[in-house]
């Protein structure tokens, strides 16, 4: 006990400590009472209020009898009780509620629950809704577990649209199935002047230490161009572009990439830019971005050739094959609709003028028919879609899905985005800050956030009465 305390030793001189030499010289011979050995005796005496909360039930209950609102009903329902019903409203009211112990309650088949004032349906959704020991449960078992003490007019429609609109039930929990926006393709319109852009790789390095594929194919003939390189650096592609595409076919309107950083640098902005290029990005599902099917076919030619390890020396090859190939889309080879002939094959040449098929039409002509033809196509493989998508406007507020969460328990949901917003026929592009993102309208669906304004148990123009005017 002793050692809560700090003491300064001092020397003091028998002649001056004589009391304290005395008592310990005349100890004490009758016995020390056992409460003057407690330790608590040595420390001041607190004197603390304790403040329990209050019971939610309780609460209620002291809520109801001051509640003004409350107390009109109370008196509305005695008179009834006591002199009956004066018409069909009364009836109707005396069905339903009854006044017991000086508090309004609600008849039920098997008991009674409690009638909760305006003031204290927000706190009733709250608690059973958003707190620590509800987990935010669904709609159902949020009425069930309220509606098995408390009542209010319009309990059910104030819950579901409580639980409807909470933001962490949204983010955390699969909502209804999400119809996927309609697909809108782009038809190009005349050779080269749409092109779409991709990088292949890290493949397997050759003996010229290649490891990747630059692959640009225009969207209306479906030529492929391509390159092996070393690296996927932003300059390595401008350079691919410049010697295989622009300074042999010439410089398209619009470029069409995906999400890679290459395409979110500086550089590439600067060079857009200065070329007076229209710069567009695919959402990051592959069947988005045009050039993908060019690829697949490339893989798959690439990998029929052999050896493997020279795959860099077997491009031109493979490049050779796609351009004579047919189109389903155009109806005809890239070659044929490009340069107006079929790339000769080896001995060809040596096929009779008369033997060999009919020239194809005039440049113009073909260019017409090629566009019909992918009008036709897609909308075969795009048709409309029967039922009626989810329209957004400027200002709406909306979430994500998140489609790669880093972490199992991560959300599903996310957003609503914050900032300037622009939305487009396809996508959502939300700027917050100096970022901008562009999300599918299929990922999108209105957000839940609840303004505290709008809150169930808030509604504007409620009656003075808890009955709610029944």
């Amino acid at each position: 006990m002793l050692q809560e305390y700090r003491f300064t030793v001092t020397h003091v001189p028998g002649p001056r400590n004589e009391l304290p030499d005395f008592l310990s010289r005349n100890p004490i011979t009758q016995e020390v009472p056992a409460e003057c050995l407690q330790d608590d005796r040595m420390y001041p005496e607190l004197h603390q209020t304790q403040e329990y909360e209050e019971a939610l039930y309780q609460t209620v209950i002291r809520s109801q009898r001051f509640d003004e609102g409350c107390t009109r009903d109370k008196a509305r329902l005695w008179i009834i009780q006591q002199e009956g019903p004066a018409d069909e409203e009364d009836r109707r009211v005396a069905k339903k509620y009854v006044v017991l112990d000086d508090l309004i309650w609600f008849r039920k088949h098997s008991h009674r629950a409690l009638l909760v004032p305006t003031e204290m349906r927000p706190r009733i959704l709250d608690e059973y809704h958003e707190s620590r020991l509800a987990g935010h449960p669904g709609r159902d078992e949020t009425q069930r577990a309220i509606q098995r003490l408390y009542h209010w007019p319009g309990v059910n429609k104030d819950i579901k649209t409580y639980v409807r609109t909470c933001l962490v039930c949204a983010s955390e929990k699969r909502g209804a199935p999400q119809g996927a926006a309609p697909q809108r393709p782009h038809v190009p319109e005349q050779p080269w002047k749409t092109i779409s852009l991709d990088v292949l790789g890290p493949y397997r390095e050759t003996k010229e230490k290649n490891r990747f594929v630059m692959v640009a194919t225009d969207l209306f003939t479906k030529w492929v161009e391509a390159k092996p390189t070393q690296t996927s650096t932003i300059r390595s592609m401008i350079q691919f572009l410049e010697e295989e595409v622009f300074h042999r076919w010439g410089f398209p309107e619009q470029i069409i990439t995906d999400n890679g950083p290459q395409f979110r640098s500086n550089v590439w902005r600067r060079y857009l830019t200065r070329q007076h290029l229209t710069h567009f990005t695919a959402p990051i599902y592959q069947r988005a971005n045009p050039v993908e099917r060019r690829v697949q076919e490339l893989k798959k030619v690439l990998r029929t050739k052999e050896p493997r390890e020279k795959w860099d020396q077997h491009l031109s090859e493979a490049l050779y094959n796609l351009r004579t190939r047919t189109n389903a889309a155009t109806g005809t080879s890239p070659s044929e609709l490009l340069l107006g002939h079929v790339l000769p094959r080896p001995g060809d040449w040596a096929v009779p003028l008369e033997a060999q098929p009919p020239p194809p039409p005039p440049r113009k002509d073909r260019v017409r028919r090629a566009r019909d033809r992918q009008v036709i196509y897609q909308r075969r493989l795009f048709p409309r879609p029967r039922e009626p998508q989810l329209q957004f406007k400027r200002g709406d507020q909306v979430m994500a899905r998140n489609h790669q969460p880093g972490h199992p328990l991560d959300k599903k949901w996310t957003g609503p985005p914050r900032g300037h917003q622009e939305i487009g026929r396809i996508h959502l592009r939300a700027r917050p800050g100096r970022a901008c993102t562009s999300i599918p309208l299929g990922r999108l669906e209105a957000s839940a956030r609840r303004q505290d304004a709008d809150h169930p148990g808030r509604r504007r123009n409620m009656p003075d009465r808890c009955l709610g005017g029944v």
